[in-house]
């Protein structure tokens, strides 16, 4: 157990540093956020009060928890669904796109790494959205005892392309993955034909 405290010090401090990198305070840019959504609301602009507040959201998570070496599953799924909410402001009603977020199982005991599963979820808005075709993309987690099980499907629209973006994003991912359970996960990743599909399996921190 000390040895994957000691990895996930290193692994999170990794991602503090890079955080903190940025030019502009995050602390300045959540309350600005905060100011924005006050006038939208005081304008009466639902839809971009919701998005600010989703925005919001997401700020006040990667403040409060780029610096832990685990979250609780509860407050990692709040953070993806604040950022599913988020990205489906960008649809109309008539657009043939359809999304689903589901969760099996008891979640309160379950922790992980903050942020972990974030770019898998950007990845399937990224390349599995098209405005001009029908669109989807599944992402359903599964609590079984210690053991969780990370899936999303997504159309898969941009099999012909490189994707040299995904591929290191992925493979950052993969080293994360590694420092922290060694060879204690399983990671299977398909691109088929019509769909684009990733599979983590992770036991509990």
């Amino acid at each position: 157990m000390e040895v994957v405290k000691r990895k996930l010090t290193e692994e999170n401090l990794k991602l503090e540093l890079n955080y903190l990198k940025s030019q502009i305070s995050p602390h300045f840019l959540f309350n600005s956020l905060n100011n924005l959504y006050s006038i939208a609301l005081k304008n009466d602009d639902k839809e971009t009060a919701s998005g600010l507040s989703k925005l919001s959201t997401l700020m006040r998570f990667m403040l409060d928890k780029s610096n832990k070496t685990t979250v609780k599953l509860d407050e990692e799924i709040e953070y993806l669904k604040s950022y599913v909410e988020m990205q489906k402001l960008r649809f109309l009603e008539s657009d043939n796109i359809n999304i689903s977020f589901i969760v099996i199982g008891k979640t309160n005991h379950f922790n992980l790494p903050p942020f972990l599963l974030i770019n898998f979820v950007e990845n399937a808005f990224k390349h599995g959205v098209n405005y001009k075709t029908s669109s989807e993309i599944n992402i359903k987690i599964t609590i079984d005892e210690n053991k969780l099980l990370f899936t999303i499907d997504n159309t898969n629209h941009d099999i012909k392309k490189s994707g040299t973006d995904t591929k290191v994003g992925l493979k950052n991912v993969k080293k994360r993955l590694d420092l922290i359970y060694g060879t204690d996960y399983d990671l299977i990743i398909k691109s088929e034909s019509k769909k684009y599909i990733v599979e983590l399996t992770i036991q509990n921190l």
